[in-house]
């Protein structure tokens, strides 16, 4: 009886000590989306059009029970408010590149019956780093440096999978993507690939530097070292009216052209806003053991103020912009910043 007595206390202090972090990080990470100039947490109701509307976040504030059902509700009603956003969009079914873009961008976890849809620039190095721990790669997270979370090969892909493998995942296994506020995930995007060194400069700034600047100099053609964000976006756009989003780098691509969720049911849509709880409530429901940690997360100073990026664009291009990354804001239930700023 003693030893009944000592397991039950223990399992409530372990289920309360997952509710004071669950609800620690999500206050933490709040505070740092405050800092972002737009509302990247402010949710539009079903019926809303307007751009200025009231916050209406989807998770309650507020944990009051630390049972899986609990931890399991949250994301039954995001999931429940993507599905009522994409039924308003009608039903689709994908091309043949849409299929290959979106299986090239699910990681498969066999062990854990998991399917993880990355999407960069939305704690994809993170979560990367996470499936390899649970796919046994290796044994720790500080392990991934050696192996290289991004490198080609490292992942099993749905790609990698015949069509009946793919099936019997897709209909058994847990299916889960983060998402991120748009214009937020964009900046982001533009600080990492064109602000620091990268291949970007020589694969598109040079060419973007040639295309859009009025006489660039010998050495910004040369070097698409300093691509302006200006220059950036104008691509961006341009690129899209031309070839449509499919012929978009992934880094910039929308969220919900890469990860489909108007055709896949996802269990589990994750919010980079607070995106360590989130985490942590997937690996508890996926049954991962407890040693495997996900990696703390940071804002950046290149994103913590937002506006002040779009605020010195054409506001022709931002309505550009919005239109473009329409899709990820209606399905995801971001708030559309205003105009003007």
């Amino acid at each position: 009886m003693p030893k009944v007595i000592f397991v039950t206390l223990y399992l409530l202090l372990s289920s309360a000590a997952v509710v004071i972090i669950f609800v620690t990080n999500r206050l933490h990470q709040n505070a740092d989306t405050r800092d972002l100039g737009i509302q990247t947490y402010n949710r539009l109701p079903a019926n809303e059009s307007s751009l200025e509307t009231a916050n209406l976040p989807l998770t309650p504030s507020s944990i009051v029970s630390s049972s899986d059902d609990t931890i399991r509700d949250f994301f039954v009603k995001r999931r429940a408010a993507v599905r009522a956003a994409c039924s308003q969009m009608g039903k689709k079914s994908l091309s043949e590149a849409e299929a290959s873009n979106l299986y090239s961008h699910m990681i498969v976890d066999d062990k854990h019956r998991l399917i993880y849809c990355y999407v960069p620039k939305v704690a994809c190095t993170s979560w990367k780093m996470v499936m390899l721990v649970l796919t046994g790669r290796v044994d720790a997270v500080r392990d991934v440096r050696r192996l290289g979370a991004h490198t080609k090969g490292t992942h099993k892909t749905m790609s990698a999978l015949t069509m009946p493998e793919r099936e019997k995942r897709m209909k058994n296994y847990k299916k889960f993507m983060v998402h991120r506020e748009p214009l937020s995930r964009l900046l982001s995007a533009y600080f990492d690939k064109f602000r620091k060194y990268s291949d970007m400069w020589m694969r598109y700034g040079r060419g973007i530097i040639a295309t859009y600047r009025v006489k660039p100099s010998r050495k910004s053609v040369q070097s698409g070292s300093d691509v302006k964000f200006s220059e950036f976006v104008q691509f961006i756009l341009d690129r899209a009216k031309r070839f449509g989003w499919l012929k978009l780098n992934e880094h910039w691509q929308p969220q919900t052209s890469l990860c489909q969720p108007c055709v896949v049911d996802y269990d589990y849509y994750s919010e980079m806003e607070i995106v360590e709880s989130d985490a942590e409530a997937i690996l508890t429901l996926v049954g991962a053991s407890p040693d495997v940690k996900f990696p703390a997360s940071h804002v950046t100073n290149s994103t913590k103020n937002v506006s002040q990026f779009y605020r010195d664009l054409d506001q022709t291009l931002v309505r550009r912009l919005l239109s473009l990354y329409s899709k990820d804001y209606a399905v995801f239930g971001y708030r559309k910043p205003k105009l003007n700023f």
